[in-house]
């Protein structure tokens, strides 16, 4: 008598990620007592087929465009026909909002007050040698060359957002006259 068995199957867990981050889903097949080979197998997205094929049974990656909760659904077949499915979800977060001020000029030597808006009050910016804060909404920008300033905010979930804006420095000049002119 020929005993068959179905594989056990399971998907390492990442519960949540953020829009537009690559997430990755690896398939863990146990060996059981009379297991035969992987036959096949398909991944899916709320039962939307994505990856399927021969064994073995590749890491699954996918970049998700929108916010929600979506079902993974793993299928295996062995050779000899038995199968399991597995399920998992994965919570997809939105983007906080960052919005970086219009873009400034200003002549060599002067300061300009740069400003953005954080849906989350959280403000990182870089470069930040030449601002007078760099975790705040409004910092000064004293640059001698021209700058591109970005603003990075980041919310409770790890989803973080950036902007930028150009503070372009125009350097000083001399000018003569002579008394003919």
């Amino acid at each position: 008598m020929l005993f068959r068995s179905a594989p056990v199957v399971q998907i390492s867990p990442q519960s949540a990620a953020c829009i537009a981050d690559t997430v990755g889903f690896i398939p863990v097949i146990n060996s059981v007592p009379g297991l035969a080979a992987i036959g096949s197998y398909t991944w899916y997205i709320d039962n939307v087929p994505y990856l399927s094929g021969a064994a073995p049974v590749p890491a699954f990656s996918h970049v998700f465009s929108q916010q929600g909760v979506y079902t993974i659904k793993l299928m295996v077949a062995t050779v000899n026909g038995c199968s399991a499915t597995v399920y998992d979800t994965i919570k997809i977060n939105p983007l906080p909002s960052v919005v970086a001020g219009p873009n400034e000029i200003l002549c060599k030597g002067r300061s300009v007050s740069i400003s953005a808006v954080s849906s989350t009050g959280v403000y990182q910016w870089n470069p930040s040698a030449t601002l007078s804060c760099n975790t705040c909404s409004t910092p000064v920008a004293s640059p001698t060359t021209t700058t591109l300033y970005i603003v990075t905010t980041v919310d409770t979930n790890g989803c973080s957002k950036q902007d930028d804006l150009l503070v372009t420095v125009i350097d000083s000049f001399n000018l003569t006259v002579s008394a003919s002119d």
